[in-house]
This record gives structure tokens, C-alpha cells and sequence, in this order.
């Protein structure tokens, strides 16, 4: 960070109002300390201030990040920091600087009756107007593979449709036409969008992405996925693999690991969503 100038908002609040001024300084993390240490005056009567930093995984840049949280943590600050990693090696870099100050919390794929609860919630919320049937909410649970998300997004697109055709049911029949809009690519999702960029010039690469996302291991070893993308005619597959691991404006599709022998996806959701979409190439089907 050094040599480069950065612009931090300070200020006060008085009343319900709050001013703020534009100061220019050359050493951020100090100017980060001052506010927080502002902050912790201005509220004595909390027990402390946690910053969560979100989807830290997908930074491509973490160069003193831990020196952030050595320098800037106490008994009042603490940081929180939410991304997918294999381990906090793999999440924080240059986590050894850090020590003993980084302890990690593994979350773990919902259980079935948490997933089945997101959808009795949404229906009572609603005060029963509208239902599921019990073989969609079970289908629902089963496709989402302990990620909400998929609960949420069949949900939601079931009771759409449904409200459309002024339906006071979720049946099969409406649930099969949601699911088959899903494999098919016709919700509009970052997924799909994703997916279909990077599949729809190369079917070698949807074939090599599709191998990929069947693996039951979060850390796939490449060299395994090659193998079997051989036996399916892929010749050379390193040479679409690239397009895979290539950074962009956001995180590639796959991140490789520091021994260079295994990757894991960024996003888990496009993982489980490339294992449901019918393929492109309709060979792949």
C-alpha cells in the first residue's frame, strides 16, 4: 500500500445528523486504527465492534492483510473474515503472521430438517394460502444438497408460478416445469450466466467443467479429472483448462491450490448448479 494516496471519511455525529470531512493520507492502516479508535469512544457502552469481511476468498490481492489484524485488533476489535477455503492457509495467505489470533469456524452444509424448515417458514409466513405438496418439499430439500440457496431459489420460482396461475398448490407437475427451467438454463442466474460463458465455444471445456463439478471431493485432485476426460475423448484436456482457472474481473471458475496438483471451485453454487444444467453440447447429455 505504500506510495499511494487514499481518501477516508471521517467525522462526527451530533444530534441525529453526521458530518463528514475528506481527509487525504498516505498510511491507510493508521487512519484505520484512528477511526476505530474513535469508534470505540463514541461507544463505551457496547462490548466490542466485529467486522465481517465478506467473500475475502475471491480478492486477488491479500499482501498485508494479517499485519491489518495484528495491528488493528484488541479486546474491543475483532475481525471476521467469510470466504471458501480447504483451510485458513489456503483462505489467508499470509496467515502465520498472524498466529494464534486467527481461529476458524467451519461452516457446514445445512442439515435436511433446517432446509425443510426455510420452506414451512415461507409457507406460514404466506398464513397457508398457498401450499407445497409433501413430495415437492422433500424433491426441493434433496436437489439443494444442504445449500439454502436452492431452497430459496425452487421455492421462490414455485410459488411465482403458481401466484401466476392464480394456484393455491405447489404440485408436482408446476414443481417439474420450475426444474426443468433450471436444468435448461431459462432462470436467470449468475450461474447460468457464468456457466454458459465459459462452455458454449469449447463442448471440451463443458465436458472438463462437468467432470469437475461431479467430483465428490471439494479439493479434486486435476490429474484425476484428466484421466477420466481422456477415457471420454478429450485428448489433451490441459489445454482447456486454462479458461477455467483464468482471472478476470471476477474469480475464475476454479482456484488452484498452492501444490498446483488440485483445484476447488470458487463459488460451491456453480459447482452443484453445473451437475443439474443440461449440457450445451447435447453429446454431454
Amino acid at each position: 500500500m505504500a506510495g499511494n494516496a487514499y481518501f477516508l471519511k471521517g467525522g462526527y455525529e451530533e444530534e441525529n445528523e453526521t458530518m463528514y470531512e475528506n481527509r487525504i493520507t498516505d498510511d491507510l492502516i493508521q487512519e484505520f486504527k484512528l477511526a476505530l479508535s474513535t469508534t470505540k469512544k463514541d461507544n463505551q457502552d457496547k462490548s466490542g465492534l466485529l467486522i465481517l469481511i465478506d467473500e475475502f476468498d475471491v480478492l486477488n490481492n491479500k499482501d498485508g492483510f494479517a499485519s491489518l489484524i495484528k495491528t488493528c485488533s484488541s479486546k474491543f476489535i475483532k475481525f471476521g473474515v467469510i470466504g471458501i477455503g480447504e483451510s485458513i492457509e489456503d483462505l489467508v495467505e499470509d496467515h502465520a503472521s498472524v498466529g494464534r489470533q486467527i481461529n476458524s469456524v467451519l461452516v457446514k452444509p445445512m442439515a435436511n430438517k433446517e432446509l425443510r424448515l426455510i420452506i414451512e417458514t415461507a409457507i406460514t409466513s404466506l398464513k397457508n394460502e398457498i401450499e407445497f405438496e409433501e413430495t415437492v418439499i422433500k424433491d426441493i430439500v434433496k436437489e439443494a444438497e444442504g445449500f439454502p440457496y436452492f431452497v430459496h431459489l425452487l421455492g421462490k420460482e414455485s410459488l411465482l408460478l403458481a401466484f401466476k396461475r392464480n394456484l393455491n398448490v405447489v404440485s408436482d407437475s408446476l414443481y417439474s416445469e420450475v426444474k426443468e427451467s433450471l436444468i435448461k438454463g431459462k432462470i436467470n442466474l449468475l450461474q447460468e450466466f457464468r456457466y454458459t460463458e465459459i462452455c458454449r465455444t469449447s463442448a471440451e471445456r463443458e465436458l472438463l467443467l462437468r467432470l469437475f463439478a461431479l467430483s465428490d471431493e471439494n479439493n479434486i485432485l486435476i490429474e484425476d479429472i484428466y484421466g477420466i476426460a481422456r477415457e471420454s475423448g478429450v485428448d489433451t484436456p490441459s489445454q482447456y483448462f486454462d479458461k477455467l482457472i483464468e482471472k478476470g474481473k471476477i474469480a475464475p471458475i476454479l482456484v488452484i491450490s498452492r501444490d498446483k496438483r488440485h483445484v476447488r471451485f470458487s463459488d460451491p453454487i456453480l459447482k452443484l448448479y453445473s451437475r443439474k444444467r443440461k449440457s450445451i453440447h447435447n453429446q454431454f447429455n
